[in-house]
């Protein structure tokens, strides 16, 4: 590695179009970001990739919703599984919320994600969300800067685990 002071990097590329673009954006640049990182002998890596939305029969929302966006996704989890066997995590939020510039305005995500958060933690949502169809109304919002401190300590703590982060434990370590 010629920097060695890079003990790892994350990745937060995605983007909603075409499926097209998606596609390229979700899964290609990751796939190619995460190779040239393995490439370079970069110990850790840290991706944000998505909830896996659960369906009856075995669906999962790629195979019908936004199908670049979610494939997308789900081929970088592979690369990185495959490349980062002990230094990779996913990270698999569902909504995200904060503050959004739109142009110039800012969307405050806040007002609808703090309290629908609040409720969910009242109720026992990681079991809900695994109800077919419905479960994905109990997936609990999680905050940006959650989101960001579990990447960054993903990265910089090797006591984090490879592998899937699931949006509770986002929460969790992202306080």
């Amino acid at each position: 590695m010629k920097d060695k002071s890079i003990t790892g990097i994350v990745s937060t590329l995605g983007t909603f179009g075409s499926n097209e673009l998606m596609y390229k954006i979700c899964g290609q640049a990751n796939i190619n970001l995460i190779e040239a990182a393995a490439e370079e002998g970069v110990p850790r890596f840290a991706f944000i990739s998505v909830h896996d939305y659960k369906f009856p029969g075995g669906w999962h929302a790629q195979d019908f919703l936004l199908k670049g966006y979610f494939k997308g996704k789900r081929d970088a989890e592979e690369k990185l599984k495959e490349l980062y066997p002990t230094g990779g995590v996913y990270l698999k939020p569902g909504f995200i919320y904060g503050n959004r510039k739109a142009g110039s305005m800012t969307v405050p995500l806040g007002l609808i994600g703090s309290p629908l958060a609040g409720a969910m933690n009242m109720l026992p949502s990681k079991t809900l969300a695994e109800i077919p169809i419905i479960g994905a109304a109990f997936v609990p919002p999680v905050k940006v800067e959650a989101v960001g401190k579990a990447a960054a300590r993903a990265v910089l703590d090797d006591g984090i685990p490879s592998g899937p982060m699931d949006v509770w434990t986002i929460a969790r370590v992202g306080r």
